[in-house]
């Protein structure tokens, strides 16, 4: 290191104290959370919301998880932010709540692709990922505006976006802590802002030294002692070591559950329609409802009068026509001395 870059470092890792305990002269930070860069406040970035124009941060494709076991892959995408209506919808057609040949109901499901328009979630994003946590790290993204998406993005990109879906939630409530530099992609630009425009440094007291600072080096000192990382979105600073805990993996705040609503939602509409609430099984085919009035209805409908219908003996004696049991017919005949014969 050069001399001149040596007093240069020791000036902003100076500036740098003072920053962090309020005293920046550009007012970036407010007490230790890091506030935006004003190139985006003054809109001279624009950040596309998601990939490829997207109106939703992802989608993920949900399966049932008994028709799998027993070889079937049946599924359906979900995009999210998701309500309770279009998740309990999907369910049902994917066979949630319906039973199998042992009578048990298909309660299980897991996920089986996703289709992301944003950083860091594939990496973080498991088979059995909470459909309500997805949900809520969906309507955060959603109702984010464009600059603080932006610096989502490059704090994942700066390896800030963590190992799971919590850490993500997390991130995306604590975005005061990161600062963005969009103009700063290497280490020369970040020399040059530091000297010529970050207003820390007087050039008229420095004069024609300025010429021979090697900006690129000086950028490099920089960057390693404030512990800054350069993305594609820019030069990004973080106090992610003071991080507060938002969401602590243990109960998504109301306004974000989705799934147990959508359960009870199916259960409600089928139990609307479904005549015997005893077999909520998914399927609108079971008998009447006790009480409902309608059993004698359905008992006519299926029992018609007795005249000119077959009896037992007579169907019997029918099927066994032309058969050598002897013994079998005269079994059947016996039912003719039956005084109350019952009918088909």
């Amino acid at each position: 290191m050069t001399l001149t870059n040596a007093v240069l470092v020791r000036i902003c890792k100076q500036c740098m104290k003072n920053r962090k305990k309020g005293k920046n002269p550009q007012n970036r930070f407010r007490g230790s959370a890091l506030q935006a860069d004003p190139l985006l406040e003054k809109g001279k970035v624009i950040a596309m919301k998601f990939e490829y124009g997207k109106d939703y941060p992802f989608a993920a494709c949900i399966t049932n998880l008994g028709k799998y076991n027993e070889g079937e892959l049946i599924g359906e995408w979900v995009k999210f932010p998701a309500s309770q209506k279009e998740l309990a919808a999907t369910l049902k057609r994917i066979g949630i709540g319906e039973k199998d040949e042992f009578v048990c109901p298909y309660e299980e499901w897991f996920i089986t692709d996703y289709d992301c328009y944003i950083p860091g979630l594939y990496k973080v994003a498991g088979e059995y990922e909470s459909i309500d946590e997805l949900n809520m790290l969906a309507k955060k993204l959603v109702e984010m505006p464009e600059d603080d998406f932006f610096k989502f993005s490059a704090a994942i990109e700066a390896g800030e976006g963590g190992s799971s879906l919590q850490d993500l939630i997390n991130l995306a409530g604590n975005l005061d802590y990161f600062i963005v530099y969009p103009d700063i992609k290497n280490e020369k630009d970040l020399g040059r802002y530091y000297l010529e425009e970050s207003g820390i440094y007087d050039l008229s007291a420095i004069g024609r030294l300025a010429d021979y600072i090697d900006t690129e080096r000086f950028g490099r000192d920089v960057s390693l002692e404030e512990g800054g990382t350069f993305t594609n979105y820019g030069y990004v600073l973080s106090d992610a070591s003071n991080l507060p805990v938002i969401y602590d993996g243990e109960d998504v705040p109301e306004e974000y559950r989705i799934m147990g609503k959508a359960l009870e939602y199916l259960k409600n509409a089928e139990m609307s329609f479904e005549d015997d609430c005893n077999m909520i099984d998914g399927l609108v085919n079971n008998g009447p409802k006790p009480g409902s009035g309608r059993e004698t209805e359905e008992k006519a409908a299926i029992a018609p009068p007795y005249e000119g219908r077959m009896s037992v003996r007579e169907a019997l004696m029918k099927i066994c026509e032309g058969c050598c049991l002897k013994e079998t017919r005269k079994d059947i005949s016996r039912l003719s001395r039956s005084k109350a014969e019952p009918v088909l």
